[in-house]
């Protein structure tokens, strides 16, 4: 006999002497049905087309589709976060503001980013204003560690990032031109020889 076939006969086996083992019981005990035992023990199918609700006339929003179940903890912590930044940051001095950001609360620490050295010497002397801020909200921290990155804070608006700054020069304007130009076949048809 196969080693599947074996155990599936073990378990039956095993099944048949615990219901035996309940009948004797339930038969001992006037006042227990074993059918009742029964209906309470094992549910009648687990197999059962469980109907979910409609979904039509409501339809979910991605952030709240984003926020159900427990792969959403990474998105509310963000958006804490981002809630905390909104909250510290305009603590700053006007100058240094647009230049830091709260990255993380790393146990009893608040981790900011900033975009140069500079900004980075002078976010650790308002240093004790955020501490106190902080803890005002709630937060138990005791430290600030400042990291500085080469990547942008805060990234520009989409109408920001397809425009120039500046619009090109004449020069630039007029040597395009003629780049241009140089680079279209002749109009004659024919390559005209030099």
């Amino acid at each position: 006999m196969p080693a599947a076939a074996t155990t599936i006969a073990i378990e039956t086996g095993r099944r048949r002497a615990r219901m035996r083992a309940l009948r004797a019981t339930c038969a001992a005990t006037p006042r227990i049905s074993f059918n009742k035992v029964l209906t309470v023990m094992v549910p009648m199918s687990d197999f059962r087309s469980r109907s979910k609700p409609s979904r039509i006339g409501a339809p979910t929003a991605a952030l709240d589709a984003a926020l159900d179940g427990t792969s959403a903890d990474p998105i509310r912590r963000a958006m804490w976060l981002d809630a905390l930044d909104r909250r510290l940051v305009p603590l700053l001095p006007p100058a240094l503001a647009p230049h830091a950001r709260l990255a993380n609360v790393d146990r009893r620490r608040l981790v900011f980013l900033v975009d140069s050295p500079i900004w980075h010497a002078r976010l650790r002397l308002s240093a004790d204003t955020l501490l106190d801020a902080a803890r005002s909200i709630g937060l138990d921290v005791d430290d600030i560690v400042v990291r500085t990155s080469t990547q942008p804070l805060r990234p520009a608006p989409p109408e920001v990032r397809g425009a120039l700054a500046t619009p090109p020069s004449a020069v630039a304007r007029d040597t395009l031109r003629s780049v241009l130009a140089s680079l279209r076949p002749p109009e004659g048809g024919k390559d005209e020889e030099v």
